[in-house]
């Protein structure tokens, strides 16, 4: 087994169809040897051996003697005995303090749960012993378990992944430094919506910059040192990419497109990280956290394990952008939608107010023409008032006269008429 991660794991397996006797015998020798031998911190007990055993978890109360014995007599029913040495990197145990008894019963007693579960011990059932020995450029603990249960039952050997056993104490003993890594993991996955966001706002500037050149100046739109900024920056590609993933998308989130739609999808994230110096930045960091956290939980002790994680942070990152890209193309087509159905609006008032204004115009002029037509009326009424008054007062006058002047002779008549003659009145007729 590879010793070159930060945990090292190790189960230490008897040979097997051992006759049982023998077997118990050997763990009896291997509990004294755990519990006793040069380098052991025995801390101010008796014996270098912690855990919990027989209900109680005051091991190292306990006499050795007796301890060796219950070992013994339960490796004689049937019952597996488990035995791993854990070890660090001297430089790693000494930074973390993990450089006494105290210290591993500590890390022990948090992750042996995690421990026994890859083992398929239930931890009602679990029982364990451990020491920690402080061997030069070697610090290491011994650890022994076993499940209680199997003096009634017998259990078959499960698969055991050491990996998530190695990762589960790594989670404990460098729980700080991963910490650390995960909050600048999810800066990170901040960072890079952020940074889409800030590369979608010059990508929409440059596309439209772009599409202005190709229609004004067709003839220098392949220039060298247009094609520096502006093509080669994988603006005309992008844009085309979108404009074929608006034809084939039916809704906007990844998880649910096709493989085709998919892999389009993530060809676009790659071109936006070769145009977006700040994008390739973030997403370069982001694998790099991945693989210092990876180191950590001992998932990078191969190649095969390295390029797992990378796999793995540039699927999430992929997955990410691709999600940013649709909500892009969604936002898209919400402002175009928008866009038309203000025009359709403006289209509508324009239309409506044409039609107010004609009704209005229509109504003004009907009022003025019942307005004229109702003064004519009133005017007309007023006129022939005044005619029939004119008319009632020289009927009255001319009535006057012709009683006044009906006496008069023929020749008086006359002389009145050359002397009033410009009056209007028709004297013969008097």
């Amino acid at each position: 087994m590879s010793e070159n991660g930060k945990v090292v794991f190790k189960w230490v397996m008897d040979e097997k169809y051992k006759k049982q006797s023998i077997q118990s015998y050997i763990n009896k020798l291997h509990i004294d040897y755990i519990a006793t031998r040069p380098g052991t911190d025995y801390g101010e007990d008796e014996h270098g051996l912690f855990g919990y055993m027989k209900e109680s978890d005051d091991v190292e109360g306990m006499n050795l003697q007796s301890i060796k014995k219950y070992v013994q007599d339960i490796s004689n029913h049937n019952v597996k005995i488990i035995k791993t040495i854990i070890s660090l990197r001297e430089e790693d145990a000494v930074y973390k303090g993990l450089t006494s008894k105290e210290a591993w019963k500590s890390i022990l007693k948090d992750r042996i749960r995690g421990i026994a579960e890859e083992y398929n011990i239930e931890f009602q059932n679990l029982e364990w012993v451990a020491s920690y020995h402080m061997e030069k450029g070697h610090p290491h603990a011994h650890l022994v378990f076993w499940d209680k249960s199997e003096l009634d039952n017998y259990k078959k050997r499960t698969f055991v992944n050491f990996k998530n056993i190695k990762k589960n104490i790594a989670k404990g003993i460098f729980k700080e430094e991963l910490d650390e890594l995960y909050d600048e993991q999810n800066k990170l996955k901040k960072n890079i919506g952020d940074d889409f966001k800030q590369f979608k706002d010059e990508f929409k500037e440059n596309e439209a910059i772009l599409n202005q050149i190709k229609e004004e100046m067709p003839g220098i739109y392949n220039n060298p040192i247009l094609n520096t900024r502006f093509v080669d920056s994988g603006v005309e590609k992008i844009s085309n990419n979108l404009k074929e993933l608006k034809t084939k998308i039916h809704n906007y989130k990844y998880q649910d497109q096709t493989k085709e739609v998919k892999d389009l999808i993530d060809e676009t994230s790659k071109l936006i990280l070769n145009s977006s110096r700040d994008c390739f930045n973030t997403f370069n960091k982001y694998i790099e956290t991945n693989l210092r956290i990876g180191v950590i939980l001992t998932e990078t002790e191969t190649n095969e394990g390295i390029n797992r994680v990378k796999q793995r942070a540039e699927t999430f990152i992929f997955n990410k952008m691709g999600n940013q890209i649709l909500k892009f193309l969604k936002s898209e087509e919400f402002e175009k939608n928008r866009k038309e159905e203000y025009e359709k609006k403006v289209k509508e008032y324009e239309e409506n107010r044409i039609i107010k204004e004609q009704e209005f115009l229509e109504e003004q002029i009907d009022y003025l023409e019942s307005q004229f037509n109702s003064s004519t009326t009133r005017l007309f009424s007023e006129m022939f008032h005044l005619l029939s008054q004119e008319s009632i007062s020289i009927e009255g006058r001319y009535g006057s006269l012709r009683t006044k002047y009906s006496g008069l002779s023929k020749q008086a008549k006359k002389e009145k008429y050359l002397e009033q003659r410009n009056t209007g009145l028709d004297w013969f007729t008097l």
